[in-house]
């Protein structure tokens, strides 16, 4: 299973997120970077951590309010190595294809900035499914949609949706816990994931330790969106560490769950 750390970025900083409330999130305060800088995060998150794969979020452009493409395209060629998924309110494949022409690895369709599953679909048509990773954006477990009176808000019919029209990987952002280290919401996950195992399921929201990890893992997540816990140092690269060397064992007991 793979660990992908966060950056929000707003106004050219990394900025803390807590519980999708984007009015009251300030400067990052990480233990692994003296500002907050997103080049210099990025260059520690891959440093201290091995970290090969990072998920960006331009709150400004998602607010639509502006954007950091700029700063995004500098993340891009900051470190080599390090892929980027980039969630900057994708509306339509144009604005897709401008990601992925200066080097993006895989651009973010999030539900928050689209009017359904049939518009992340197309986008997804037009420019190659390969390319594009759909996330769910949910709040008390309900899909958020950027207009919400046009689409289903059942994370397993959206799932069924997506999966029949060929998008392959999908986040689950529980965005009530972004931040908020309440632990993973294992027991709403486990069934998703089970129904769905033709879809790469990545989850965000609510993981604290190497704990919530091994959680993901045994009841089958592809990866995790992780932010708080890397930048406070509950989760080290020896604990990454551990987590692949669990990868040989079996999953764990129900109750563990």
């Amino acid at each position: 299973m793979r660990v992908i750390p966060v950056i929000d970025i707003r106004q050219g900083i990394a900025v803390h997120a807590r519980r999708g409330d984007r009015d009251r999130y300030g400067p990052v305060q990480s233990c692994l970077a003296p500002s907050a800088d997103p080049l210099v995060l990025l260059e520690r998150l891959h440093a201290a951590l091995g970290c090969q794969e990072v998920y960006v979020a331009d709150l400004d452009a998602l607010e639509e309010t502006g954007d950091n493409l700029v700063l995004v395209a500098a993340l891009v060629n900051h470190v080599g190595g390090v892929h980027l998924l980039v969630d900057a309110g994708l509306r339509s494949a144009a604005d897709a294809r401008r990601l992925l022409d200066i080097g993006v690895g895989r651009v973010v369709l999030a539900s928050e900035s689209s009017g359904g599953p049939h518009q992340i679909a197309e986008i997804g048509r037009a420019v190659g499914f390969e390319h594009v990773v759909c996330s769910l954006d949910l709040r008390q477990r309900s899909v958020v949609w950027g207009t919400a009176a046009s689409s289903i808000q059942s994370v397993d019919a959206v799932l069924t949706s997506l999966s029949a029209s060929g998008i392959r990987s999908v986040i689950i952002l529980e965005m009530d816990r972004i931040g908020a280290e309440t632990g993973v919401d294992s027991h709403f996950l486990a069934p998703l994931i089970q129904c769905h195992q033709g879809i790469e399921i990545l989850v965000g929201g609510g993981v604290r330790d190497i704990r919530d990890l091994l959680i993901l893992r045994d009841i089958g997540a592809a990866g995790a969106l992780v932010g708080t816990a890397l930048h406070r140092g509950t989760i080290s690269r020896e604990d990454l560490a551990i987590l692949a060397r669990e990868a040989c064992h079996g999953p764990a007991q129900a109750g563990s769950w």
